[in-house]
């Protein structure tokens, strides 16, 4: 598990000079157009460090990666709902979504086990959003921030990677893609990271009215 954390530092270091980039399937129009209703799932949350301080388990870097799926997952969702009116699609309510998933026992620690078009069809959309987020570092909320003093890795920066995805609930099929790195405050409380992403991506995310 610790080789696994390490493993994605890196790979987010990577990334860290990069650019934010998009990507738009060529059959997005043709595949949307039909679009009525689609569904924010849990996101899929990773905390690397270099070196796991010793006051800090496996377990609550884990526990704080589970809360954080919902976490973000919920805040995309409400801040993509603030601003319905320029989307001719539904947003599913994300009670509704959980709900649903929570019906078929799919949780954030199996639902990658699940293809995108099964869990479509699970929560009745026609597309379904997801996420991935990686931090260098807890953020600052809730639990995460007892944590981060105990083990003395708060602080006020971040470096997170991150990612938005929309798949066809037909096949599964990868319409839209965003991806982009934040750093600094931004990155620290997922309140400034959400709202962040949220005020790139809307301008480039489908179903947008023109």
């Amino acid at each position: 598990m610790k080789g696994y954390k390490i493993f994605y530092l890196i790979l987010m270091l990577f990334f860290i000079s990069s650019c934010a980039s998009v990507y738009y399937s060529p059959e997005l129009k043709n595949r949307t157009s039909s679009h009525k209703k689609i569904a924010f799932i849990p996101f899929e949350i990773i905390i690397s460090v270099e070196k796991m301080p010793k006051k800090t388990t496996i377990e609550q870097i884990e526990q704080m990666e589970k809360d954080l799926s919902i976490t973000f997952q919920e805040q995309i969702y409400e801040r993509f709902l603030n601003k319905k009116s320029n989307f001719n699609i539904e947003f599913q309510n994300v009670s509704t979504t959980n709900s649903l998933l929570k019906s078929n026992n799919i949780n954030s620690s199996n639902i990658k086990k699940y293809t995108k078009k099964q869990l479509a069809e699970k929560l009745n959309v026609d597309a379904v959003v997801s996420g991935l987020i990686f931090a260098r570092k807890p953020f600052s909320t809730g639990g995460s921030v007892a944590i981060a003093l105990l083990s003395g890795f708060f602080g006020s920066t971040n470096e997170v990677d991150a990612t938005i995805l929309l798949n066809d609930g037909k096949d599964g099929q990868l319409l839209f893609k965003f991806n982009d790195i934040y750093s600094g405050s931004i990155g620290s409380k997922p309140e400034k990271l959400t709202k962040a992403m949220v005020k790139k991506i809307e301008k480039k995310f489908p179903y947008r009215i023109d």
